[in-house]
């Protein structure tokens, strides 16, 4: 039986294999990933800047890593892209 494959994984092989291929369009997703990256970022910090004391705000502040999961797995995201596209940049050219 075989692994069942959810659409992002599928959009992920995709925008991967293009990044390799075309370094331009790597670049535009390298940069959405960043931008993606900074709103969460800036919306985690708004987040715990901004929380009313909750049950459920005191219970995360012991683990305020939870707020910052997002913004670093599209952090990560952006590092492999980016990194992705400079190699075939540099392919392209011959560097």
């Amino acid at each position: 039986m075989g692994r069942r494959s959810n659409n992002s994984e599928k959009l992920l092989d995709i925008l991967f294999e293009l990044t390799g291929g075309i370094w331009q369009v790597g670049l535009v997703i390298s940069f959405l990933f960043a931008i993606a990256t900074y709103i969460s970022y800036d919306w985690a910090l708004n987040t715990l800047a901004n929380s009313k004391p909750t049950h459920l705000t005191a219970m995360l502040e012991q683990i305020s890593l939870f707020y910052y999961l997002i913004p670093l797995i599209l952090f990560l995201f952006t590092l492999v892209f980016s990194f992705r596209t400079y190699r075939a940049y540099r392919k392209e050219n011959g560097i």
